[in-house]
């Protein structure tokens, strides 16, 4: 095994830096190709932390705007009811 090749069992954080690092640089002798390809492999089985965090955000925003409200006094309902509210029109 190669250093590149323990590095993905003991520190994956470092071993893809580097992977990017030898990819950037054109270095294609210095790949770790089979833990690389397990990697690319793996992308389309799971979603992306961007999908997952795309599909959760709306509901963190909402939970937020309702925190907030509360911290203000307002009533639940009225949080989210005021941006469409006459008044704001």
């Amino acid at each position: 095994m190669s250093e590149l090749s323990d590095l993905y069992e003991t520190d994956y954080a470092e071993w893809a830096r580097r992977s990017a690092e030898f990819l950037r640089a054109g270095n294609l002798g210095a790949l770790d190709i089979a833990h690389l390809l397990e990697e690319l492999e793996g992308m389309g089985k799971t979603p992306s932390l961007k999908a997952v965090v795309s599909e959760i955000l709306p509901e963190v925003y909402a939970d937020a705007a309702v925190l907030a409200a509360k911290d203000r006094g307002l009533p639940e309902t009225t949080s989210m009811d005021a941006w469409s509210s006459p008044q704001r029109r």
